[in-house]
């Protein structure tokens, strides 16, 4: 945890909180149509500010999809891809030689944007939520208030970087 005195040694960190706080302050949290299952489109919207009815046709355009039953996380890669991001996780190799018993770590940058995959609280299996690298943004159109990380059974964390 930082501490004033950590800010006052660093005018770095001091635009850097700057920076991330202008950033939430005035990033909107799409919500997708109520009863859809558009939560993936939304979150991609939020990360390209682009609209939803664009990455909607972009996919049915690519893949014949028309989100009746949901989208595929894949259908979304491709169009983050297209537009210069890309998901993923940086894996540190372990230093010994023998991987076999060797533990492979994952660093996970909290303040990194991703797209985090939960378990679902509708009828759907997963859900799609966006992590800005300061709060969530979730594109339920029944979650109103914010909510905590800790709130969510999250399945996979994958961190979005513009090329």
């Amino acid at each position: 945890m930082l501490t004033l005195k950590d800010y006052k040694k660093s005018p770095e960190l001091v635009k850097e909180l700057i920076d991330s706080l202008r950033k939430n302050i005035h990033e909107q949290t799409i919500k997708q149509s109520l009863f859809s299952n558009d939560c993936l489109p939304a979150v991609a919207s939020m990360i390209t500010n682009t609209p939803i009815q664009e990455i909607k046709k972009y996919i049915k355009n690519k893949t014949g999809n028309t989100g009746e039953k949901g989208y595929y996380e894949y259908e979304i890669y491709g169009f983050l891809l297209d537009k210069g991001y890309i998901l993923g996780l940086y894996i540190k190799n372990p230093q010994e030689h023998d991987i076999v018993e060797s533990k492979i770590c994952i660093d996970v940058y909290m303040n990194q944007p991703a797209i985090l995959i939960t378990e679902a609280e509708c009828e759907c299996q997963h859900h799609a939520i966006y992590w800005n690298g300061i709060s969530i943004k979730d594109p339920l159109p029944t979650i109103t208030k914010p909510r905590d990380l800790n709130d969510y059974k999250i399945s996979k964390w994958l961190p979005v970087s513009k090329l």
